[in-house]
């Protein structure tokens, strides 16, 4: 969820802004200081439910006053530094408290009523995805430690497990599996590095069991043993590059 109003104050208090603003402050107030920022919530948490999948929309605003006693260009120039320290602060730091999903920005200015001046608004949404039913798993904020190599996974984390077996026949061409143990077959997709890329690939070269441990967003921990087999690395045009471990488990 997203951090508190007293947390974000805190964020923007840090910031030296220019054009004699100095006053932060959660709103919204009947009377506003100018030049100040207020900080609000506007709404509730909002949520869409269906059969799978819980989504929760959180909003607050940051909001500039700025009462006109310069040359207007001058004005709209402090404006524009102050609006993007505003935003380079908050952007500096997580502000939210659980597993990123989604968070939009935008910036609204509108002429103030009771004075001569503009009122810049920044509009802030994160959303949150959780399981509707309990003990169900989202596969945002899952990892994967491969020997001493840590990625974070995104996209998809699939599994092919099963039991592998040896056939015989009788004289009458009957068949009789017989089991052999346990075998599966592993994928895991992170966001590529050159560094990460690099080691897993030197995991890959040496040919050798490893130990691998992943661990589900919601703290399950899985402990295997695998045989990194290959990379396989994707990139769209306006798309992030990544790239898909296969591993086979040892059974």
């Amino acid at each position: 969820m997203a951090l508190t109003i007293k947390q974000i104050i805190t964020i923007l208090k840090q910031v030296t802004y220019v054009g004699n603003l100095t006053q932060v402050r959660a709103g919204d107030r009947a009377f506003h200081l100018y030049p100040s920022i207020e900080v609000t919530r506007p709404q509730p948490v909002g949520n869409t439910t269906d059969p799978q999948l819980r989504t929760n929309d959180e909003i607050f605003q940051v909001k500039i006053f700025v009462r006109f006693s310069r040359e207007l260009g001058e004005e709209y120039e402090l404006l524009n530094t102050n609006e993007i320290k505003v935003r380079e602060a908050l952007n500096s730091q997580p502000l939210q408290t659980g597993q990123f999903f989604f968070q939009t920005e935008t910036w609204d200015r509108t002429q103030t009523k009771d004075v001569h001046g503009v009122e810049s608004t920044l509009r802030v949404m994160f959303r949150e995805i959780v399981g509707t039913e309990d003990g169900t798993v989202v596969g945002g904020g899952s990892t994967l430690q491969l020997g001493q190599v840590v990625v974070d996974l995104i996209g998809n984390a699939n599994a092919d497990d099963g039991i592998n077996h040896s056939e015989l026949w009788d004289d009458l061409a009957k068949r009789f599996p017989i089991p052999d143990g346990n075998v599966g077959v592993r994928f895991f997709e992170y966001a590529w590095t050159m560094e990460d890329y690099d080691n897993i690939q030197a995991i890959i070269d040496a040919r050798s069991y490893v130990p691998a441990i992943f661990v589900q967003s919601n703290g399950d921990e899985e402990n295997l043993t695998v045989l990194a087999v290959r990379q396989r690395v994707q990139q769209t045009f306006a798309g992030l590059k990544t790239s898909t471990i296969q591993m086979e488990v040892q059974g």
